[in-house]
């Protein structure tokens, strides 16, 4: 996110939103999509690679803040 607009990467396009990262996520379903980072959120189906401080998306490397580290341990354990 930069501000208050936010780049949603989709499977074949991206759009550029004006709206609060936080605003945005709570419009999403929580089972599906989680916050990584102040500045990323990712949908947890997207996920290729869980590692120190870091996701995998499409060959893309996430942060993962130490604030969301837990919530994302707890997720991914959960989840298979």
């Amino acid at each position: 996110s930069d501000g208050n607009y936010i780049h949603i990467f989709l499977d074949d396009k991206q759009h550029l939103v004006r709206v609060k990262l936080s605003n945005f996520i709570s419009q999403l379903p929580e089972t599906n999509f989680v916050q990584t980072h102040q500045r990323y959120a990712v949908n947890m189906s997207k996920i290729d690679i869980v590692g120190n401080g870091f996701l995998v998306v499409r060959k893309e490397e996430i942060p993962v803040s130490k604030r969301y580290k837990m919530t994302i341990e707890n997720l991914v354990k959960n989840q298979g």
